[in-house]
């Protein structure tokens, strides 16, 4: 998209349009299905959908400003993480250090639903970074890549 001199990425979104089916959401209330746009501008970004998301009630930002608009809000980039993929834990999966060749398993674990970043991965093992949604805490951690799936199937 082009805004005046400067130029601007658009990326158009469908909550839940891919296979829903696969991912368990087939029985979901279809009427919270939302489509929309992200704008992305050098690092800021502006998410416009056609409508507000249920249950939010604003406490985010106002989804329904588009860059064309007065005072939409906007998210600014603070941190680019290199990484390979996003990934969604299907099953609780036990974490792992990596000494030389050697995987050796250490406390903790990941929980179905929890989702990852791939940084690096080798034969069995996905090198992921997870950023804890209430804490914010970062782990950097090996886990097994069988019990990683992609959130976005290409169809």
């Amino acid at each position: 998209m082009q805004n005046g001199a400067e130029s601007a990425s658009e990326i158009g979104i469908d909550s839940f349009s891919l296979d829903a089916g696969k991912y368990g959401y087939e029985n979901r209330n279809k009427d919270y299905d939302i489509s929309g746009k992200i704008f992305i501008k050098n690092s800021d970004w502006i998410i416009q959908t056609t409508d507000s998301p249920p249950g939010c009630g604003g406490a985010v930002g106002s989804f329904l400003k588009g860059p064309e608009d007065s005072h939409p809000t906007s998210y600014t980039e603070v941190e680019e993480v290199p990484a390979i993929a996003i990934r969604t834990v299907i099953r609780k999966t036990f974490l792992f250090d990596k000494k030389g060749n050697v995987f050796s398993r250490r406390r903790g674990y990941f929980t179905s639903g929890d989702v990852v970043a791939v940084i690096e991965q080798s034969d069995i093992y996905s090198y992921v970074r997870f950023s804890h949604p209430a804490t914010g805490k970062i782990t950097t951690v090996w886990v097994n890549r069988k019990d990683l799936e992609n959130p976005f199937p290409t169809h």
